[in-house]
């Protein structure tokens, strides 16, 4: 799930309680982001939005908390996280 309820991500030195984040950088930047599970919850990966105008085209990108990448065009990722099983 992308539900803030579940996580919040740490972003360009800053704590976000939403499940994307964004901001203008220079081409070719390398970019730092680092999503955080709230108790009982898991992180379950990034994810790349391939269509930014839906929203409904993804490409798993890394089940990593921190995730780095150079900046090369426009680019949204949205962290998903779920609750954690008891098991």
């Amino acid at each position: 799930s992308n539900n803030s309820d579940y996580g919040y991500l740490f972003f360009n030195g800053e704590t976000l309680n939403g499940v994307e984040a964004g901001g203008q950088y220079p081409h070719l930047w390398l970019v730092e982001i680092r999503a955080i599970a709230k108790p009982g919850c898991e992180f379950e990966g990034w994810y790349l939005v391939k269509n930014m105008e839906t929203h409904v085209d993804y490409e798993f990108l890394s089940a990593e908390e921190t995730y780095s990448f150079e900046i090369t065009e426009d680019t949204v990722l949205e962290a998903r996280f779920k609750e954690a099983s008891n098991g």
